[in-house]
């Protein structure tokens, strides 16, 4: 005859019973501490995304010095006004802040619309060298190198403009209303077009490439 087994469980241990409550007690506790995590890191992926990855924290405050004004129309915006002449020069200078809550490395200023050797565009401008002023108080702009604006800060960036060698083509104009700035600000490095308050215009202009040569016909 064979022998029957008795195959139904054996009753838990007290001990078992125990370290299983135990564990099903310590599972909330657990639970909320990583939602805790989880906010808070969330909370400030949001604060980086839009104090420092989304901010612009440089703005124009506006020209100081350069050239003629004129205002056309009463209805348009005001612009600066310079009549074009071969290998002509100008200096232009706007003032910039940093209206953020980090300081801000600017590291490059670029004069938008003026063609490198490069580039396969004509302007009537050939070069545009940059400039800065390391003094706020005097504003003597000076070959620009990588500066630092505090929050709240302003200084005065420019650019030595030179007109091209090529003679007026008897009319036209053309506007430049932006400028381009590099800087570093709260570990990530960018580059901004910024809008000029007032427009600049070359008048009557001539055109060149980035080498001087004028535009094929």
């Amino acid at each position: 005859m064979a022998l029957m087994s008795d195959s139904s469980p054996s009753p838990a241990s007290p001990s078992s019973a125990t370290a299983a409550s135990s564990r099903r007690q310590r599972r909330p506790g657990v639970l909320i501490g990583a939602l805790a995590v989880l906010i808070i890191f969330s909370g400030s992926g949001i604060w980086y995304t839009t104090d420092i990855i989304l901010a612009r924290p440089i703005v124009s405050g506006g020209f100081v010095s350069g050239t003629t004004f004129r205002q056309d129309d009463p209805l348009l915006a005001p612009e600066y006004h310079v009549p074009y002449r071969p290998n002509g020069t100008v200096q232009v200078a706007v003032m910039i802040s940093n209206v953020g809550n980090y300081a801000a490395n600017i590291q490059k200023i670029t004069f938008i619309g003026v063609p490198t050797p490069s580039d396969h565009y004509v302007s009537p401008l050939r070069t545009a060298k940059p400039l800065y002023a390391p003094d706020m108080i005097s504003g003597e702009l000076k070959a620009f190198r990588p500066f630092t604006i505090d929050p709240d800060k302003m200084t005065i960036v420019g650019w030595d403009l030179t007109m091209c060698p090529t003679q007026t083509n008897l009319g036209g104009s053309r506007l430049y209303d932006r400028f381009g700035v590099t800087y570093s600000y709260g570990g990530w490095t960018r580059t901004d077009e910024v809008v000029m308050p007032t427009a600049l215009s070359i008048d009557n202009i001539g055109k060149c490439d980035g080498n001087g040569n004028p535009p094929s016909r």
